[in-house]
């Protein structure tokens, strides 16, 4: 009896595993993804290709730059976007005599959508906003090192 043994790629696992080797976290650039390392990899297609990067002392250097440029950039924005959103629930509970209440949607034990309401937590969003001062701190510092290695 032939014994016929396939192997079934899984190229969405592998992208994930290709995005945690090397940094997570990618931009945008041009039509590309950039990671933090220099490596880009296909922005539309789990499968790839993928790009290494440039020998190029220099050239890499650019690339890493244009990443960290561009991460900071983003993390900025949303960081922004969060502490409007803080600010915006300050000002509204402060002249509101009962607490916020916001709705919650879940899934129970048996799989029914349900909804309910509950206090507004700000916490969460707090613990994004420090996260995202300290990636911002990160961003700089990284910047900060590809400019003294220049």
């Amino acid at each position: 009896m032939n014994a016929f043994v396939q192997v079934e790629l899984d190229w969405r696992a592998y992208f994930f595993a290709f995005q945690a080797e090397h940094g997570g976290d990618p931009v945008m650039y041009g039509n590309r993804l950039l990671f933090r390392d220099g490596w880009r990899y296909s922005a539309t297609d789990y499968a790839g290709p993928e790009w290494a990067p440039p020998e190029d002392k220099r050239e890499l250097l650019l690339l890493r730059t244009a990443y960290w440029l561009k991460r900071l950039s983003m993390v900025k924005t949303e960081r922004e976007l969060v502490s409007r959103e803080l600010k915006a629930l300050a000002e509204m509970q402060a002249v509101r005599s009962a607490k916020l209440q916001q709705v919650v949607r879940f899934a129970d034990e048996d799989g029914c959508r349900r909804q309910s309401s509950v206090q507004v937590d700000f916490d969460p969003l707090l613990a994004r906003f420090k996260w995202l001062e300290g990636d911002i701190a990160d961003c700089e510092q990284q910047l900060k090192e590809l400019n003294d290695a220049d």
